[in-house]
């Protein structure tokens, strides 16, 4: 590929390997100075001025075939040199910069196949079925062989990383893999151990969410060995979260100690991490294009009806729902409270009435079983089938020895009952106010132009199918769904329309600029939700002036997402260098 993505070595050398035991602090203690911080520290730093408009365009001439107009952003060039220089790449990309464009091109960068794209499930159409054949119209390339993380997760496919043999993997919105302990993640890191040669190429304007936890096992295979701008120690990554991750509890939380080795003088912790991490060689980080739109954030709150608020007062008060189902912990009682805010709620529908005991507490035993193996991931049990499997076929001896017999006897009890059929589930409707009001939105809306209105719920879905017509389009699950989507929002000479659309499945990924006006149904209390879904129309190439959303906020539990939104956006913001549109937006009661 000529000058331009030509790996220069820089003629560093590795510093000793230190053995010293790391990690375990204590709460209220500063971060030590260890080993590995001053090894951090060692690194060479280098900032991304070089990539400039010319140096996009000179890369562009390179990569293009005769006759082509193709042209890369300034920030997509370092998103392919990076990762030639640096044999990998950690790319912190914010929404709309084009990292879904050019991340197909790494097999052919790297010179290197086969070569696999790992993608969120509502992308792989939009990958595959438009910006490959674009790209192919303009650069001559191997296309990649795309999987969704939905395959990577699946029991069946446990080993298809193996089949293919991958020797570079580009993976977009790499934050899919945050988790450890989830089966894909940990099939993920299983093919990176067993083929430590393999390139990966990291892709995510939300990279993470609530911790550094989120990204130090990605960190080390983008960044291998002691070229690694964290710490490769998990027990040491756990000292570092303590004292720089929001809602970390007092008798765990530590002081920064050396990490302000980090920073500028009367620079925060977070924002010395973030600036170490990104002044490293193949780290791309941060935002160079603005979009020119404004952005609004408007608080609605609706009247919201007595039975409503007396459901929420018997959640609050007794932890129940309105059906006397009880709630056992913490996230099941903000998901309901969430459900009730918009004025239903869930049950299963017991056949003549009568509640299979044995049926519930076996599924009971045999899941939590299930959830401790798979966290031990004890030879490669990291899903429940392959843990059903070793259980049904007697193979105790693959279980630890104290999981033995309860594995065993949980199994025994749960496939004594496992035919049984599970109850079907349906939504009971407490009031549908808040349907309405979304209506009254919509119709509102179509007089403006159009919008999206978002919305989590099959049975909102349900609800807003029976409103279909006359400029109101429902987009939920499944690929034809995405297909209407995707030619709604590039037919921008049709009629205005409304489109209620699924925010898991069209919340990212998609170009959906046709439109400058959303409505969030219940706010999401992740900040990195925000981000995605938010950019589908707040991004480059939005003609209008202001991009708003208008946010149903009527409850204290609503209330109280936004806040939490608000903590983990100001943290992704510290720790990542990208700005985030919750914040950047204006906040204002309508």
């Amino acid at each position: 590929m000529g000058s331009f993505l030509a790996a220069s070595p820089r003629g560093i050398k590795a510093p000793r390997q230190s053995r010293t035991k790391v990690g375990g602090g204590k709460a209220g203690q500063p971060v030590p100075r260890s080993a590995e911080i001053k090894r951090v520290l060692a690194l060479p730093r280098r900032t991304l001025d070089v990539y400039d408009l010319d140096f996009a365009r000179a890369l562009s001439r390179e990569l293009r075939r005769e006759g082509s107009d193709f042209e890369l952003r300034v920030r997509q060039a370092p998103m392919l040199v990076e990762a030639v220089e640096a044999g990998g790449m950690l790319g912190i990309i914010g929404v709309g910069e084009g990292k879904s464009t050019v991340a197909p091109l790494y097999g052919k960068v790297l010179d290197a196949a086969p070569f696999v794209m790992l993608v969120p499930p509502s992308m792989k159409i939009e990958i595959q079925n438009r910006v490959i054949p674009f790209l192919q119209g303009h650069i001559e390339f191997i296309p990649p062989i795309v999987v969704s993380y939905s395959e990577l997760s699946t029991a069946g496919n446990d080993d298809i990383l193996e089949r293919i043999g991958p020797k570079v993997i580009a993976a977009d919105e790499i934050h899919f893999l945050r988790h450890r302990e989830a089966a894909r993640t940990k099939r993920f890191l299983r093919y990176f151990d067993a083929h430590p040669e393999t390139i990966l190429v990291a892709l995510s304007g939300t990279i993470t969410r609530k911790s550094v936890m989120d990204i130090q096992h990605i960190v080390k295979l983008t960044h291998r060995d002691w070229k690694c701008p964290m710490t490769r120690h998990w027990a040491e990554a756990r000292d570092w979260s303590a004292a720089l991750d929001p809602q970390v509890p007092g008798d765990i939380r530590m002081k920064p100690g050396a990490l302000l080795e980090f920073c500028r003088p009367g620079e925060e912790p977070r924002s010395g991490f973030h600036r170490r991490l990104a002044e490293t060689e193949g780290v791309v980080a941060g935002s160079a294009e603005e979009v020119g739109a404004s952005l609004v954030f408007r608080k609605l709150s609706p009247p919201v009806p007595k039975e409503v608020d007396a459901a929420l007062k018997l959640l609050r008060k007794k932890w129940e729902t309105p059906n006397g189902e009880q709630i056992t912990d913490a996230l099941d009682f903000h998901r309901k409270a969430r459900e009730i805010a918009q004025g239903f709620y869930y049950e299963w529908v017991w056949p003549n009435g009568v509640v299979d005991e044995a049926w519930l507490l076996a599924r009971k035993e045999w899941r939590s079983f299930v959830a401790d193996v798979c966290k031990l991931n004890r030879a490669g049990l990291d899903s429940e089938l392959l843990v059903r499997n070793a259980a049904a076929q007697s193979a105790g001896v693959r279980l630890p020895e104290a999981m033995r017999k309860r594995g065993l006897e949980a199994y025994a009890n749960w496939a004594a009952v496992a035919d049984r059929e599970d109850p079907p589930v349906r939504s009971v409707w407490i009031s549908d106010f808040l349907v309405k009001a979304a209506i009254a939105w919509a119709r509102k809306a179509l007089e403006d132009g159009g919008g999206i209105a978002w919305f989590d719920s099959r049975a909102m879905q349900e609800n807003f199918e029976a409103h279909e017509g006359a400029g109101l389009v429902v987009c939920g699950a499944g690929r034809p769904a995405s297909e209407k989507l995707d030619r709604l929002a590039t037919n921008k000479a049709g009629e205005p329309v409304v489109v209620f659309a699924s925010a898991q499945s069209h919340g990212t990924g998609k170009n959906l600029q046709r439109w400058s006006k959303n409505l969030i149904i219940a706010p999401w209390p992740g900040g990195a939700d925000w981000e995605q879904r938010i950019g589908r129309t707040h991004r480059p190439g939005q003609e209008a002036d202001e991009v708003s959303a208008d946010v149903f906020v009527h409850t204290e539990e609503l209330r109280a997402a936004i806040d939490k939104a608000r903590e983990q956006a100001l943290y992704i913001e510290q720790t990542t260098g990208t700005r985030q549109k919750f914040l950047m937006g204006t906040w204002i009661e309508a």
